[in-house]
């Protein structure tokens, strides 16, 4: 008798818990975001004297947080809609994920229940902006723009005035050599300010390995001097694709020499491929 007692009560429990659950709940709870901010939609029904309605919307990008909102509305009725949102006090650029929590509390006996809703939304980054190229001549005539007061060369620290000496050398003596050696400090620094350029990187290491080896000064034979045009010519390419001023120095004077022909006609160049592999051995 007792036992069937204490199983009517359990069930009647049951059905009761199941009843207020069922009585109290979000309905239709939207959450949308995009670049500007987020917003919550929905409505809620309940059977409490009054409402608490507690929110919780993080911002991710990737699995760092970004940003956090969080409140906490009361409400007197038992059939309402809610419409919260605020806007991002962030600058927003890429893919990120908005995840909301939602928990309804119905007073006086305080029976809570919680939602989870998540949404993601992609910001269009602004372009990059326009990143000119100096030329030797352009970084000569401009030391006041230059980004750093130093430089390293062919494993030799330089400093901005020894580079501006070396850029108003004339170059009738160790002429290929000096003009290589103008090219690679004008590619540093436009990459310094930001530029870019296919391979350039490439370009850069392998005439600096070669400045290393052979540096200003140096007596080169003829088959080491061969190697200098196919050094020079991307950097030149580099440095003049999108000039920041009408100032060149050591430009080359054809299209032939721009890709690594050397004026001098009975002199075989080495081409940027030899070149590079003959470093990587």
């Amino acid at each position: 008798m007792k036992k069937a007692l204490l199983m009517s009560l359990v069930l009647m429990l049951s059905i009761a818990l199941a009843g207020s659950a069922s009585a109290n709940h979000f309905d239709n709870l939207v959450l949308t975001a995009n670049c500007d901010g987020w917003s919550a939609t929905g409505g809620v029904v309940a059977g409490g004297d009054s409402i608490l309605i507690k929110y919780t919307i993080e911002l991710f990008d990737g699995t760092t947080l970004i940003e956090q909102h969080t409140a906490t509305n009361l409400f007197f009725y038992s059939d309402l809609t809610f419409n919260y949102g605020e806007m991002w006090s962030s600058e927003l650029c890429g893919e990120y994920t908005v995840n909301g929590v939602f928990e309804l509390i119905v007073v006086p006996n305080f029976f809570i229940m919680q939602e989870e809703v998540t949404t993601s939304f992609i910001c269009d980054c602004p372009p990059p902006p326009d990143v000119c190229t100096g030329t030797p001549g352009y970084w000569k005539n401009h030391s006041d723009v230059w980004p750093v007061d130093e430089l390293v060369v062919g494993g030799t620290t330089f400093s901005k005035g020894d580079l501006l000496d070396i850029f108003r050398t004339p170059s009738k003596n160790d002429k290929n050599l000096i003009k290589l050696f103008h090219h690679l400090v004008a590619a540093k620094l436009n990459v310094l300010m930001g530029a870019t350029y296919e391979d350039i990187d490439d370009a850069i290491a392998t005439a600096n390995d070669f400045l290393d080896m052979y540096p200003l000064g140096t007596k080169l034979d003829k088959a080491t001097r061969r190697m200098i045009d196919g050094l020079k010519a991307p950097l030149v390419m580099f440095n003049e694709s999108s000039p920041c001023g009408e100032e060149t120095i050591d430009s080359y004077e054809s299209e032939n020499s721009m890709y690594g022909a050397s004026p001098d006609e009975n002199q075989k160049v080495m081409s940027w491929g030899a070149i590079k592999s003959a470093y990587k051995e």
